[in-house]
């Protein structure tokens, strides 16, 4: 298996575990529904893993020499996962919801990154592979309302 396909499984797990001390967080707050606390909190915690992951690395922080629209768009897709983590807390506070039930839908992302690369990034297989794509992310978004109904 390729390098980054196993990258991305641990993404995957990772980002499905986040959810469950995200839930009890959110379980603790009770009904006072104080989610920038909890996002703050939460971006605290990916701050604390950055550094320790610089730390461990060996390498110096440089900004000199990176150019600034790269930081700009690091800083901009921070800015749109904070979207996300905020609508998460906000899923995962109604009292009906399940985390189970919420982070399958979260994962229908598949299909939006899909929509997304194509559009925005011109990112568009060719003959079976866009078949595959397509039939693989319908797929998941379909499986994922049919599980959560």
């Amino acid at each position: 298996m390729a390098t980054w396909a196993l990258y991305a499984i641990l993404a995957s797990a990772a980002f499905g575990l986040s959810a469950i001390p995200l839930r009890f967080a959110i379980n603790k707050m009770g009904t006072s529904g104080q989610s920038d606390v909890i996002l703050l909190s939460s971006c605290i915690g990916s701050l604390a893993g950055a550094i320790i992951y610089q730390f461990f690395s060996g390498r110096p922080v440089l900004f000199a020499g990176i150019e600034r629209h790269t930081i700009f768009y690091a800083i901009l897709s921070g800015l749109i996962g904070i979207a996300g983590s905020l609508s998460v807390i906000k899923a995962l506070s109604a009292p009906a919801s399940n985390v189970s039930n919420v982070m399958t839908l979260v994962n229908t992302n598949v299909f939006f990154t899909l929509l997304f690369g194509i559009a925005l990034l011109r990112e568009i297989p060719d003959g079976i592979g866009l078949v595959k794509l397509l039939s693989g992310a319908a797929l998941i978004f379909v499986g994922s309302v049919v599980i959560c109904r």
